[in-house]
């Protein structure tokens, strides 16, 4: 039996998953590929998402490099009085407006038929991702840019723009300090 905490967890429906998965390196329950780090090989809490039809990437950059609308300061609970008392209600249920629609999309989503469901999102979203928790990875024409929204944004992830390869930061700027190059591609980088 494994120990769960040395499982890898799908960072987008939240299962745990087998380390031996005769589907691959996949999620058992939503099918999303996982991204791993290429130094610990750990995988990486990134969810891949895809464009909405008639986005393109320049357009997309815009987007996500624009400020995210503010939340409210009170998110997650409200103020109310009921008779002459002060109530705190924790966790109401809200008219949509407040919280974050990456997540809200990503809740939404279910494969019904065991096969993989996209991540799809709209200028809305784009326009309400922080720009510090969105990777690109820019591979330039024909294939485009690939994107990725970082589920845990206290875990940093670093992209090196020479082979777009994905690792945890620390892991990245330990290598960098020992080697001075890309740990995957080797490419010298000037760690000043």
């Amino acid at each position: 039996m494994d120990k769960e905490d040395l499982l890898p967890m799908c960072y987008r429906c939240s299962t745990t998953n087998q380390l031996f998965n005769t589907a691959g390196s996949i999620c058992t329950n939503c099918r999303l590929p996982f991204v791993f780090s290429f130094v610990s090989f750990e995988v990486l809490p990134v969810v891949e998402f895809f464009l909405a039809e008639g986005i393109s990437d320049d357009e997309a950059m815009k987007l996500i490099q624009m400020e995210a609308p503010r939340r409210s300061k009170n998110q997650g609970w409200k103020e109310a009085e009921q008779g002459n008392a002060q109530v705190l209600k924790l966790d109401e249920a809200d008219d949509g407006r407040d919280g974050d629609p990456f997540t809200k999309l990503l809740n939404t989503l279910h494969s019904t038929n065991g096969e993989f469901v996209p991540v799809v999102v709209d200028r809305e979203t784009l326009q309400a991702m922080h720009r510090t928790e969105v990777i690109v990875k820019k591979w330039g024409a024909p294939i485009g840019n690939q994107y990725y929204q970082s589920i845990i944004p206290d875990i940093g992830i670093a992209i090196c723009r020479n082979c777009n390869q994905l690792f945890h930061s620390d892991d990245y700027e330990m290598q960098i300090l020992a080697k001075d190059s890309c740990p995957f591609c080797r490419r010298v980088v000037d760690s000043s």
